[in-house]
């Protein structure tokens, strides 16, 4: 459940909020003009979704490195970039 405060309304209860958010894991919607432009969620909850994005990344990354395709050594890369950087000067 997720519930919506004005910015205008938010910093006199800014500790009941956190609190909503961390104890009861309720989202707490923050709007500005009726646009919600912030979220206060629970550290764990945040830690769950930081978890998610990691594996996602991790998943994108192993299926990049399964694809066949060429592959330029790391050290080959840095060169490159390094000789890039010095026509730029």
């Amino acid at each position: 459940m997720s519930e919506s405060y004005s910015l205008a309304d938010g910093p006199a209860e800014l500790e009941a909020l956190v609190a909503r958010a961390a104890d009861a894991h309720e989202r707490v919607d923050l709007t500005e003009d009726d646009t919600t432009v912030a979220v206060i969620i629970s550290l764990t909850d945040y830690q769950e979704l930081q978890d998610a994005v990691d594996q996602a990344d991790i998943a994108e990354a192993e299926a990049v490195k399964a694809a066949d395709g060429p592959w330029i050594p790391h050290e080959e890369v840095v060169a490159m970039l390094e000789r890039d950087d010095s026509e730029q000067v």
